[in-house]
């Protein structure tokens, strides 16, 4: 499609404000930040998956190096959840003694909705650095049966509203009839860019007022650059339990 095409899918409203969010920002404390991120990133989607769909596990500061070590895990993270009440049913977990990827724990669970100020002091350490890395956010709710070009340059233009966006990444899912994959990966650059785009409300050109933020990529699982891995000490302690018996 040409460019008059493209044009022509545009909304009038081409600077759309950002609206009221259905994401709930919550905080969580009381994890083993000695463990793996992996591990402690899939046991917090492991609990509050009963909440909402929880789309980002956020740690501050989490791959900064020193000395080329990666950091420790801070010790609370931020969970954004989308979902009815995700909110209110997170907060009920707060103090639940769990059991799972990240071990035997009692977890504490704060509201922290977009517009809390008071975790900002402790961010800023970490923040500036946080926004220079890059992001990778997975998007759906677009129509799979519009052009591919007209898809990259909607969602280019949809997410810069939220800061710098580099790579588009839409692929066919049926390369014969030009039907798209349903799902499109946006990398974006900075952890602000995120939460921004958390809160965007859906796009007022046609086939994306849908569009929406599913899921943000989190530690990768070959990531072992600082933290016990939880398998290898539940093994070592049964098999010390069983030379014991």
């Amino acid at each position: 499609m040409d460019e008059s095409g493209i044009k022509g899918l545009e909304s009038s409203n081409s600077d759309a404000e950002i609206r009221e969010s259905s994401v709930a920002r919550i905080c969580v404390e009381g994890y083993n930040t000695s463990l793996h991120a992996y591990d402690v990133h899939l046991g917090l989607r492991e609990l509050f998956a009963s909440c909402g769909e929880v789309i980002h596990v956020y740690f501050p500061g989490y791959g900064l190096k020193t000395n080329s070590i990666l950091n420790i895990l801070n010790r609370f993270a931020l969970v954004y959840i989308r979902g009815k009440h995700a909110e209110k049913k997170a907060l009920k977990l707060s103090g639940f003694h769990w059991v799972g990827h990240m071990g035997p724990l009692s977890i504490v669970v704060k509201p922290y909705p977009f517009q809390a100020k008071y975790l900002d002091p402790i961010l800023a350490a970490t923040r500036d650095v946080d926004n220079m890395r890059q992001r990778r956010m997975e998007v759906m709710g677009f129509d799979t049966s519009l052009p591919k070009k007209v898809v990259e340059t909607t969602l280019l233009k949809h997410f810069s509203k939220c800061g710098p966006v580099g790579v588009i990444h839409v692929r066919y899912e049926d390369e014969e009839s030009k039907t798209l994959a349903p799902k499109a990966l946006v990398y974006v650059s900075g952890e602000d860019t995120v939460e921004k785009a958390l809160q965007l409300g859906g796009c007022d050109v046609t086939g994306f007022k849908n569009i929406h933020v599913y899921l943000v990529a989190g530690p990768l699982k070959r990531d072992r650059g600082v933290g016990f891995d939880l398998s290898k000490v539940f093994a070592s302690k049964l098999k010390r339990r069983k030379l014991t018996e």
